[in-house]
């Protein structure tokens, strides 16, 4: 027998959201339904409606607690790393983001897929623009310490999310181990995430050959 589409033992909504993701990351977005969450819930069809309104209203409750927790994990490590240079921390903060993806793939997935959200809800907007400025904050220490400045600041922050996000992708996705010749994935992703960061500090094995013209 169905409960009561608002009474639950313990918190239904995050409930709902557990659940939700669960079977995402086992079927897919496409296959979720409304109906099938308060199904494994065992709970009215109506109790994910009062809570989210529509299917798209669950995404968008998905896609910002998972930017609510990837922003948390982050925060936490920057805490335990406030005394490490800006480089050795944006490597950290590059692994936590590819760890999540890993732990959590259907979380994942309906975080970057907007068009299964109501892109103007505030709270989503105000939990993807946090993970976005904890990045920003940390390029700006990170130049301060000597980084290259005469990048424009979003477009380096643009790198670093276009680089760990999509190592996180190739990782979960396969490709990453295919073509790392042998080396495991959590490796080569740290020597990516160093790599970059080397790059923009010119402390890499080759700082002495930038700025020479080819050939010399």
């Amino acid at each position: 027998m169905s409960r009561n589409p608002t009474y639950f033992d313990g918190d239904l909504r995050a409930t709902l959201l557990a659940i939700a993701e669960a079977e995402v990351a086992a079927h897919g977005s496409a296959q979720v339904s409304l109906r099938s969450i308060a199904k494994h819930a065992g709970v009215s069809h109506a109790a994910p409606a009062h809570h989210f309104g529509d299917k798209q209203g669950l995404f968008t409750a998905m896609a910002t607690s998972g930017f609510e927790a990837l922003s948390a994990r982050m925060s936490a490590a920057l805490a335990d790393l406030d005394a490490a240079p800006a480089a050795a921390r944006i490597q950290e903060l590059g692994m936590i983001y590819i760890d999540f993806a890993r732990q959590r793939p259907g979380l994942f997935e309906v975080m970057w897929r907007p068009e299964l959200h109501h892109r103007d809800d505030p709270a989503l907007r105000v939990a993807a623009q946090a993970s976005r400025d904890t990045m920003t904050a940390l390029i700006v220490q990170a130049q301060q310490e000597g980084w290259t400045t005469h990048h424009d600041l979003q477009h380096l922050v643009t790198l670093g999310w276009a680089t760990v996000h999509g190592l996180a992708v190739l990782w979960r996705d396969g490709p990453l181990a295919e073509q790392a010749g042998g080396q495991a994935p959590a490796e080569l992703s740290r020597v990516v995430m160093k790599t970059l960061a080397d790059t923009l500090t010119g402390t890499g094995s080759d700082a002495e050959h930038r700025g020479r013209p080819r050939g010399a």
